[in-house]
């Protein structure tokens, strides 16, 4: 039986495979479904949503039941240029983007990861315009690479404007002006991504991976990776019998 996969980068990550243990949750990041196979149950809806794809807004609350079958799904950072890009064009104040125009699956899997996400990526960008992107302001983009390129411990707000060179206030100000990315949730974004990284990487426990980026014990890594992607970490952190994690 072929693998689950999860592919880590920048600004994405794709899972494809099978989506166990599927409770209503939301995200941190637009999420794209590819050729659901299932029903995808935004919570404002009583009805479920019947979609080939489907773009998901951040922050929205919702549940797929994709009834056993793989499924692609792409989430985006959304205060990175294509996130900015997606959102301007498919999503605006709308929740959802069901069947999008020009939206199609980028085809047959790759053996190579880091191709398969670049494949994806470029499927995308050949969507939209360059027009579209929104420029960050410079101490956001400051802040953006010192919680990327820190490598033990990810910073508090505090720590991070004053890395950052801006006072706490303006800092959180400037990020709230960004989709879905007040920045207290974006460095628990990192936060989960570290701990994903040091519990397949680097063979961590759960509880040393959810300590070294910050997070209280294992049950509050937990539950904020459950409210982020609607599954318990184990599937992921530790079997890696039916989960690949790949960084790229």
């Amino acid at each position: 039986m072929e693998k689950n996969r999860l592919i880590i980068g920048y600004p994405a990550a794709l899972y494809d495979g099978i989506l166990r243990e599927n409770t209503l949750h939301s995200h941190h990041s637009i999420q794209i479904l590819f050729d659901c196979p299932g029903m995808v149950y935004p919570e404002e809806r009583e009805e479920p949503v019947s979609c080939r794809h489907i773009i998901l807004s951040p922050g929205l609350p919702h549940r797929v039941d994709t009834e056993g079958q793989r499924v692609l799904s792409l989430l985006i950072e959304p205060e990175s240029p294509l996130g900015w890009a997606l959102f301007d064009r498919y999503l605006g104040e709308e929740p959802y983007s069901s069947d999008p125009e020009g939206l199609v699956p980028p085809g047959d899997n790759h053996d190579d990861p880091s191709e398969e996400l670049e494949t994806v990526l470029y499927s995308l960008h050949l969507l939209i315009s360059e027009k579209s992107y929104q420029e960050v302001h410079p101490a956001v983009e400051r802040a953006m690479n010192i919680l990327r390129s820190n490598t033990d411990r990810i910073p508090s707000v505090g720590e991070l404007a004053c890395e950052a060179g801006i006072s706490e206030s303006r800092l959180v100000h400037l990020f709230g002006e960004y989709p879905g990315v007040p920045v207290d949730r974006y460095i628990l974004w990192q936060r989960i991504r570290k701990a994903v990284e040091y519990a397949a990487a680097r063979g961590e426990d759960l509880t040393t991976s959810s300590h070294l980026p910050g997070f209280a014990d294992s049950a509050r890594l937990s539950r904020t990776f459950r409210r982020f992607f609607g599954y318990s970490p184990s599937s992921i952190l530790k079997d890696g019998r039916n989960v690949q994690v790949h960084f790229v």
